[in-house]
């Protein structure tokens, strides 16, 4: 995947996810570090977080944030373990 498709993912998922994630410090932590230019600790915490509160995404979602990771070579078990519902 090229950078501007990754970019454009990355806002994507982000957008998509961030939402979902129940605190207020994890989420603003999660989007400064997008923002900042670190789309590795910004991913890896947002799979991390959505694990741990056992957040339900969708398959696309999960597929997405798991490519998305695999792509900047993080480890993509929590994206695994996501809880994805149909």
């Amino acid at each position: 995947m090229d950078s501007t498709e990754f970019n454009q993912l990355t806002r994507m998922v982000i957008g998509r996810l961030l939402p979902k994630v129940s605190g207020e410090r994890e989420a603003a932590f999660i989007l400064r570090s997008a923002q900042a230019g670190e789309p590795g600790v910004a991913l890896t915490e947002l799979a991390a977080i959505l694990v741990e509160d056992q957040t339900s995404v969708t398959e696309a979602d999960r597929d997405d944030l798991r490519r998305l990771l695999a792509d900047l070579g993080e480890p993509v078990s929590d994206a695994d373990r996501l809880n994805v519902y149909s």
